[in-house]
């Protein structure tokens, strides 16, 4: 259920921050910035997304996820366009769009207090019902193959006949996430076994070990394997902390959350 609250002058400018994929003290550095000396670690200032957002766009996903804290300083950006950077007394101007998205009930948690009635009115500008996947099936392969060119490299990736019809069959209950997903995993099977052919083996929930263990790549599986051991040992080095573990692993931030969901690495873990 995405909201779209206007502000003012738009350009085509997009800068999009998952909720839930850190902790509150992150995302808020990430989001509003924050001065040198903020706390520890900031060696110098350092603009948020909303400041990169500027004449454009701030896609809030997942913003069910927001602290009431952070929901408090939203509003204020909302209400009056301003807000601050992290550890500053200086306010500043935001002009832009503000769109959030979330696939959970907002009214079950404003009545349960964990969600702002007024955040909740000020972002109910525009609201758009988005159906799920499996209601849009005509959506499913062109998304496909946008993912696999993403995911491809430039590789030429084709479908069988037969993944067509496993994905057009597919109940994908993480939505459009869980289609992606698919496709990634499949892609990095076909990586092990050489081809440039999506079969509809390699979509399966569980692709690896739905195989036979004679097909099953060694080396596949052993850079599988250290990938989740150095992403461990990245965010022990880290001190837990995701951002810095973004910066030194060189990773976008949309790459690195996602290799962490396909390890199954916790917010916990590391």
């Amino acid at each position: 259920m995405p909201f779209i609250q206007q502000l003012r002058g738009i350009s085509g400018k997009i800068r999009p921050l998952n909720c839930a994929a850190f902790e509150d003290s992150l995302l808020q550095a990430d989001l509003f910035g924050y001065k040198k000396g903020a706390f520890t670690g900031a060696e110098k200032d350092k603009e948020g997304l909303i400041e990169e957002a500027q004449g454009g766009t701030l896609f809030l996903d997942e913003i069910a996820d927001l602290s009431l804290d952070c929901q408090s300083k939203l509003l204020r950006l909302l209400q009056s366009g301003e807000y601050r950077r992290m550890g500053d007394t200086q306010d500043r101007r935001f002009k832009g769009r503000v769109i959030g998205a979330t696939n959970k009930d907002l009214e079950a948690l404003m009545a349960e207090k964990k969600f702002r009635q007024d955040l909740y009115d000020r972002l109910n500008g525009w609201i758009i019902h988005l159906p799920p996947l499996r209601q849009r099936k005509e959506e499913i392969l062109p998304l496909t193959e946008y993912f696999l060119h993403l995911y491809g490299q430039e590789r030429n990736y084709v479908l069988t006949k037969g993944a067509e019809r496993y994905l057009l069959n597919l109940e994908h209950k993480a939505n459009v996430r869980g289609l992606q997903r698919t496709v990634e995993r499949a892609i990095q099977i076909a990586i092990s076994q050489s081809t440039n052919v999506i079969k509809e083996s390699f979509l399966l929930e569980d692709g690896l070990s739905q195989r036979p263990i004679d097909e099953i790549d060694p080396f596949y599986l052993h850079m599988t394997k250290r990938e989740k051991e150095y992403l461990i040992e990245l965010l022990k080095a880290c001190d837990g902390n995701r951002g810095l573990a973004i910066e030194v692993s060189e990773l976008s931030r949309s790459s690195f959350f996602n290799v962490l969901q396909k390890h199954g690495i916790r917010k916990t873990e590391g």
